[in-house]
């Protein structure tokens, strides 16, 4: 089931789920100059933390463990990483809006 969602084919535009995972996961760093530039309302050092974290999980645990592609868990991180970054950004819509609901808030 897992290595149909993620191949074990990682070469560089090789089209899987896995490549595009590993090279979005740099765009997270666009997260830290928001912060730094002031553009969200986050602390730095807790946005360079976690950018850290989650980068170091993509690439030094899917890349340099062998077996781990195929394990249901890095299934489950990446659909919780999902979540959150949609629970994240709508709150910061509705922060922009003055509404922002209270399940929302809670999820939060």
């Amino acid at each position: 089931m897992v290595t149909a969602c993620l191949p074990n084919c990682c070469h560089l535009g090789g089209g899987c789920a896995l490549t595009r995972i590993l090279a979005e996961s740099w765009l997270l760093l666009c997260q830290v100059v928001h912060c730094v530039l002031g553009l969200v309302p986050a602390a730095v050092m807790a946005t360079l933390l976690q950018v850290y974290s989650r980068v170091f999980v993509v690439w030094a645990l899917m890349e340099g463990v062998a077996g781990v592609r195929d394990n249901v868990g890095v299934l489950i991180v990446s659909y919780a990483w999902a979540v959150t970054e949609v629970v994240r950004y709508a709150y910061y819509f509705f922060s922009l809006l003055q509404s922002v609901p209270y399940a929302l808030v809670w999820c939060r």
